[in-house]
């Protein structure tokens, strides 16, 4: 079968769109499916997966290939006319087309293509529909959707979503298109084989002190994810008496970096409060090893990989309804779910901090909870046998 990705980004500082489209395609790859990655910001993709786009498609079919939109009309979100052809050529040598996202004008200008060529596709939302997500710069929104977003969504085989609680969120914006609900496929390798906590402990030597509870924020330094909310919990938590430690690993835009340090300052929270900035590969998977729970005060998730990430390493969560699949990590036993307000927070943490057996006990069943519920194999299948549906539609397969 060939696969074509369409996305606006391959950075992995975006989360989860791009890290879904980069580990299906490499996964679908290796079954020898040629699979293709069009976007007009190919960063953190792999140098061999660039040099390996073709005319016609990868040249090595299992190796995925990437072909990048340069230009100032696509970094707008719109092709310019001396893309059309090469974008053409993609479409007309595909079986199925996948798009990550929804709001993007090059996405319905593709979208609109392939129903020419009579190709059919699929969009994941990555939870871009979500009642949090449409309140934010709703209005630019809503006439997006007027003025051709709404017949992209619904004009697609399907719209796919990671959880119940997404479908029901966002169905009201596509009411005339069908759904399908798959979790991402998260690539478990480095899980089975984890580094161990000394590379964390050998690069930060905070994490060495284990008399205080280490809790771990991992993501954007973005006020949908709460870090102003956990600094005022771990405040409260230490008022209280807990002895824990912050550990905020992450960029964020400067101004609210400093707005976030200020606020540590006048909690008196600066001596157990460490930044580390952004960290990753086996690094990152080390630094949850080293910290004893991961919190995250989110207001929405449509999936939020970070959790899998943070279970499977056996390290438990707290975190809020804000994502959507928190009944599944509520019932995995390793997860607390709690109000996103910082005395809910400070609650939790205080508690996990005077109940250490607790935090041993949920982190020992994390890891086989993720490896099962989310096992790469299972969820692979599924999109396999979306992408057939697509291809069998339009006669491709």
């Amino acid at each position: 079968m060939r696969i074509v990705h369409v996305i606006d980004s391959t950075a992995t500082e975006f989360g989860g769109p791009p890290r879904c489209a980069l580990d299906l395609a490499r996964l679908t790859a290796e079954l020898g499916h040629a699979t293709t990655i069009v976007t007009p910001d190919p960063r953190d993709a792999p140098q061999a997966w660039l040099a390996n786009a073709g005319e016609e498609g990868p040249k090595d079919a299992k190796v995925p290939a990437v072909v990048g939109l340069p230009g100032p009309r696509a970094s707008l979100g719109r092709l310019g006319i001396e893309m059309i052809p090469k974008v053409d050529s993609v479409i007309r040598n595909a079986d199925v087309l996948h798009f990550h996202g929804v709001f993007n004008t090059m996405f319905v200008q593709i979208a609109s293509m392939a129903r020419r060529a009579k190709l059919a596709y699929f969009v994941t939302a990555h939870g871009m529909l979500d009642d949090w997500s449409m309140q934010q710069k709703s209005f630019k929104k809503r006439v997006y959707l007027a003025l051709g977003g709404r017949a992209y969504l619904e004009q697609s085989q399907f719209v796919h979503c990671t959880a119940e609680g997404e479908v029901q969120q966002s169905r009201k914006w596509f009411p005339k298109g069908n759904v399908v609900t798959v979790p991402y496929v998260i690539d478990m390798a480095a899980y089975r084989d984890l580094p161990g906590p000394g590379a964390a402990q050998q690069q930060w030597a905070f994490l060495n002190d284990h008399e205080r509870l280490n809790v771990l924020f991992l993501s954007r330094l973005h006020y949908k994810k709460g870090p102003d909310v956990l600094i005022d919990a771990i405040g409260l938590a230490q008022q209280r008496g807990a002895k824990v430690r912050l550990i905020l690993a992450g960029d964020g835009d400067k101004p609210y970096v400093e707005q976030l340090k200020a606020q540590i300052a006048s909690r008196g929270i600066e001596a157990i409060t460490h930044f580390v900035g952004q960290v990753s590969g086996p690094l990152k998977f080390s630094l949850y090893q080293a910290c004893d729970i991961f919190a995250l005060p989110t207001s929405q998730e449509n999936f939020g990989l970070v959790y899998t990430e943070s279970l499977a390493s056996g390290t438990p969560v707290v975190t809020t309804r804000g994502t959507d699949i928190y009944p599944e990590l509520e019932r995995s036993g390793s997860v607390v779910i709690c109000e996103r307000t910082p005395e809910a927070f400070a609650d939790a943490i205080a508690t996990l901090a005077g109940d250490r057996e607790r935090v041993t006990r949920m982190g020992a069943s994390s890891q086989a909870w993720v490896l099962d519920t989310y096992d790469e194999r299972k969820t692979l299948a599924k999109f396999l046998e979306m992408y057939q549906q697509c291809a069998s539609a339009t006669g491709r397969r």
